[in-house]
């Protein structure tokens, strides 16, 4: 049996390919209905993956690069 973990994991990568998708879609899209259907279930994706990204985050299973502002530049610093 999977751990809780492990399938949120799999649901937020599934979310990230289906947004991946969307995304796709929505700019080959020639119809604006259907560019907008589109547009609203790829935003669906991205709320979806990020609730489980939350989620993910507060129980410690999704560590995140810390970020560094110094002047006008933005550095990612990996949390390791």
């Amino acid at each position: 049996m999977l751990k809780d973990q492990d399938m949120i994991t799999d649901i937020l990568s599934f979310e990230k390919f289906l947004s991946t998708m969307y995304h796709t879609a929505v700019m080959e899209a020639y119809s604006d209905q259907v560019r907008n259907t589109l547009m609203q279930a790829h935003n669906d994706k991205l709320n979806n993956a990020r609730k489980l990204f939350t989620t993910m985050s507060q129980k410690g299973w999704y560590q995140v690069p810390l970020v560094q502002q110094t002047g006008n530049e933005i550095r990612v610093r990996p949390t390791m």
